[in-house]
């Protein structure tokens, strides 16, 4: 249930992705952030951090903008100020309203309209910041995917392409996915930071199936359905729930293959890995898996020693539906494993001394514990299927190794907060 009212602890660990980074993928683009000033920082951060300023801008609206009603003259302003400064026009424009201007009741077909009449060689769209919806299925990362998806053009003849659509980062090439998918008939695996060119994004449309591993590209894939078949199947890292989630795969594409040469070779790696850290006390954290408890059932029934998991993946506190299973196994089977709401006010004080870990999964559970031995993974990015557990496990025996500096690591990925 939802507490409205809670104060809640947002550590520099939480943050994630970003809308704006998200927007980014769409090749060929520019986004223009239209808020007040104080909404933009942190993007604007992001946007220097990750190399985007050019790609990108701000309008920053007043409180006697928002009274007066003049908030569309001044976007109509800034897109002519903006494209009159571009030697190479883009191909699509995304304005990104923050909650402030969502509120006011703004038509947003009325400024598209009025936006693609003016300027016919460019295709504009409008997303929504609006956090207050988090939770519901019209949150900002949501509503992104789901506006990005509008502009796919499914106007063609369909092909046997695979999008990926919700994952933020592209499945690591090394994943076994992109093998199995060949082999069962797909011709070519799209996602959309993997486009060059912003016709080849709006080519996704051409596609027969959508691949969801995310919750977020979830309302997409069943608004382009009936035209594209889709699956809902969450990265995991237990056996048992990777073969379930091939079946899934396979009851879409209406093929299969045989699985146990993968599952062989996961196995030895998770062998090779707890014989490796055979002692290692090890801290989870929310940051780095949507299915934390997932992941530590798995790290547990292979003789791992989890001390503490950190868990944030909702800001009510109450564990999701696709990790309520294993939080009811971790809970009785392993009372001894302490967990850590990150979002607790209290938290605040437990910074750097929650716990004392040899080894910490994920930026959250560095956080709040004393270990230099980070495991750098964000939201299970780049990681998949049977390959994705043995990703898991090279890089907790590298992080073991190789202490490194939480600060610097935090700062080169680009937390968005």
């Amino acid at each position: 249930m939802r507490r409205l009212n809670d104060l809640c602890y947002c550590s520099p660990a939480y943050g994630g992705y970003g809308l704006m980074n998200l927007g980014m993928q769409i090749p060929e683009s520019f986004i223009l952030f239209v808020g007040p000033r104080s909404c933009g920082r942190h993007s604007a951060i992001s946007s220097l951090q990750n190399n985007n300023k050019s790609r990108n801008g701000y309008l920053f609206i007043t409180e006697e903008e928002i009274a007066l009603g003049t908030v569309e003259d001044e976007i109509y302003k800034a897109v002519e100020r903006i494209l009159a400064t571009k030697k190479s026009r883009p191909k699509a424009f995304i304005i990104l309203f923050s909650c402030v201007i969502f509120l006011t009741g703004m038509d947003e077909k009325s400024i598209i309209n009025e936006l693609s009449r003016k300027y016919q060689d460019i295709v504009f769209q409008i997303c929504l910041m609006n956090p207050i919806s988090i939770g519901t299925n019209h949150a900002p990362v949501t509503m992104m995917y789901s506006r990005m998806g509008e502009m796919f053009d499914c106007s063609g003849k369909q092909e046997n392409y695979l999008n990926f659509i919700g994952n933020n980062v592209p499945v690591d090439r090394s994943c076994e996915i992109y093998e199995i998918l060949n082999n069962l008939g797909v011709t070519k695996v799209n996602h959309a930071a993997d486009m060059k060119t912003f016709d080849e994004f709006r080519s996704m449309g051409q596609a027969r199936w959508n691949l969801i591993i995310k919750p977020e590209g979830l309302r997409t894939a069943k608004e382009l359905h009936p035209r594209m078949d889709y699956r809902f199947t969450m990265t995991c890292y237990r056996l048992e729930d990777i073969r379930m989630q091939y079946e899934e795969i396979f009851s879409m594409l209406g093929k299969r293959c045989d699985l146990s040469t993968y599952e062989e070779k996961t196995k030895s790696s998770i062998k090779h890995a707890s014989e490796t850290l055979k002692g290692k006390t090890i801290a989870l954290g929310s940051s780095a898996s949507y299915k934390v408890f997932g992941l530590a059932r798995m790290l547990v029934e292979n003789g791992f020693e989890i001390t503490d998991i950190f868990n944030s993946s909702d800001i009510y506190q109450d564990v999701p539906s696709f990790d309520s299973t294993d939080f009811n196994w971790i809970k009785e089977n392993h009372p001894e494993i302490k967990i850590h709401s990150v979002c607790n006010t209290q938290m605040i004080n437990g910074i750097g001394k929650c716990c004392s870990v040899d080894i910490a999964v994920g930026f959250n559970a560095a956080y709040f514990s004393n270990t230099g031995c980070i495991v750098e993974i964000v939201n299970d990015e780049g990681l998949f299927g049977y390959r994705g557990t043995e990703m898991i496990m090279e890089r907790m025996e590298e992080a073991a190794a190789n202490p490194r500096n939480l600060k610097r690591l935090m700062d080169d990925y680009g937390l968005v907060v």
